[in-house]
């Protein structure tokens, strides 16, 4: 499976993150919210650990963007198989 995320503002200073998973057979898009709320309730540990953990804050990179994705859905334990039990909005932290 491979992960990304996607990032998209309204105000220029919030971000909303949305997680793309993708199987050679289906392709499925999460919504998680914003980041720092989905950190916290979701994740359960600040922004701050999640980039400790990643090794970057550039966000603004593909490479970036995968290696969250790819520890979102490592702690979380969404895979190739188990993405198709959560429904696109189940994620979110809103």
């Amino acid at each position: 499976m491979k992960a990304t995320i996607e990032i998209t503002s309204t105000y220029g200073f919030d971000h909303y993150w949305t997680l793309v998973c993708s199987t050679p057979k289906t392709t499925k898009r999460f919504y998680l919210g914003q980041d720092c709320k989905f950190c916290e309730r979701i994740l359960g540990m600040s922004t701050a650990w999640v980039v400790r953990e990643i090794g970057t804050n550039r966000l603004d990179t593909l490479t970036g963007r995968r290696k969250l994705a790819e520890y979102i859905c490592s702690t979380l334990d969404i895979n190739g198989r188990t993405m198709k039990q959560y429904e696109s909005w189940s994620l979110c932290a809103q």
